[in-house]
Formats: C-alpha cells, structure tokens, sequence
C-alpha cells in the first residue's frame, strides 16, 4: 500500500476534513496519530474504527496546539509509540463567526494563537521529527479560500489567519529544503460540523456560485492532502492548491 510503514499526524483529526484526511491515510496504509483538543470519546472512538477497518495502528492524542507543553508532550507520546513520523497536515484551527463590530482582541489573540502560532511551532517540532528519524517527509498546511480569494468582514479574524498560513507555507518550504516538502490546500466551503449551521437560504446562494453548484465533501478535501504528502507529489513543493468546486 502507499503508506506502508509509515506514520502520519493530523492535527484536529476528531471531525470534518481532518477525520476524513486521517482514514485516508489510513486506508492507503499508514499509521496514525489523531490529535484533538476536547472531543476524547469520538477521538479514541474513531482511532479504534481505524484499526479494525484497515489493520493499520491509530492512536488519538490529546494536545492544544496552541500550548507548546502540550505539543511537546504529543511528541514525546509520538516518539514512544512509534519512533518516527513520516508525515504532518496541520488542520487544527478555530473560528469566531459574529458581525464584525463584534470582533474583539481576544478573538483575534485565540484564533491567531491556534491558527498561526499552533501551525508554526507544531511544524517546528515535527519538521525536527521527520527530519531525525526519517530524513524525509511531508507537510501539508489547511490554509481556506477565505482571506485569499473570498473575503467576509465578519470572519476577518479567521481569514487573516489562514492567509498567514499560506505565506508560512512558504517560508517552511525553504527552511526544511531538500528534506521536507512543504504544501498548502485552500479548500471552499465544506460541508462539516464548522459550517453546519449555516443558514440554507445562504448555502444555496452561496452554491450558485460554485461551478459544481454545491459544497466540498470532507473526503474530496481529503484526497488532495493525502496527495500532497504521498510520494506521488514528489516534485510538488511550496505549493498552494486551491480545492473548490471552480468557484474561482
């Protein structure tokens, strides 16, 4: 199988597109690590239906990525269960959906603290993994069509961030250079537990806008970062890939 032997991480891996990005490594043969935040019971849960499924071994860590003690210690577990890691898709983020006049500095010290800074350092202290116990690997970022393509002022917060992301992506490209490729998705809308309260009347006007006239699916934002962190995508590097259904 693709991933034979070998051990990926994804970070918010609980539920919507970095639970489908963990079965997808799973079922293309990989260990892996599902790392959440609150959610133990769906995590441990669904790390078991992994196992069973696939007879791959999945573990579920708990870790804000936000707190570097918390990242450390998900390092070290990682290290005792598997002593390496082949690949990372960082995919934990968070979101403050209100109107803007309501947006606050905490706000946007939580969001850039997960988002930003959770990215980076996570990136850090697993690049550093890789390249120790490997010597070669792959990193995917989730950065989002918002604050690169689609701009709303009432998540200008969470859009700020994830252009963050796409620029860090960048930077990570060149300093874990030959070792570790370094890629980003930019998904559209998906249809997850994000954006599951979303009003109809604004999903169906928003819809019309895709050329598919409908949301993503967890699993086809899946596929594209299995993509990128599998061997197939060995010549892709500081890349950007945009996955929206053409609504751009």
């Amino acid at each position: 199988m693709k991933f034979q032997d070998k051990v990926a991480l994804v970070t918010g891996a609980s539920r919507g597109i970095g639970r489908a990005t963990a079965e997808e490594f799973a079922k293309n043969g990989a260990n892996v690590v599902i790392n959440y935040q609150n959610s133990k019971e769906v995590a441990e849960k669904f790390a078991a239906e992994l196992q069973q499924k696939y007879g791959v071994q999945a573990v579920a860590i708990q870790a804000d990525i936000s707190s570097e003690n918390d990242v450390m210690k998900m390092r070290d577990e990682i290290m005792d269960t598997f002593g390496k890691l082949n690949m990372l898709v960082n995919n934990a983020g968070v979101v403050v959906d209100k109107d803007f006049s309501e947006h606050t500095k905490e706000d946007f010290q939580k969001l850039f603290m997960t988002n930003v800074y959770g990215t980076f350092f996570v990136s850090k202290v697993f690049g550093e993994m890789i390249k120790n116990t490997v010597g070669t690997g792959a990193i995917v970022n989730i950065s989002s069509t918002s604050g690169l393509l689609d701009f709303w002022p009432d998540n200008i917060d969470y859009a700020a961030t994830k252009a963050a992301v796409a620029s860090m992506t960048h930077d990570l490209a060149i300093q874990f250079a030959p070792d570790i490729r370094v890629n980003a998705v930019a998904p559209g809308w998906a249809d997850t537990d994000m954006n599951k309260d979303l009003p109809e009347d604004f999903v169906n006007k928003e819809n019309e806008k895709y050329l598919l006239r409908r949301m993503g699916k967890p699993e086809e934002l899946a596929r594209p970062i299995v993509f990128l962190a599998s061997d197939d995508a060995s010549f892709v590097n500081s890349a950007l890939l945009v996955v929206d259904g053409g609504r751009y």
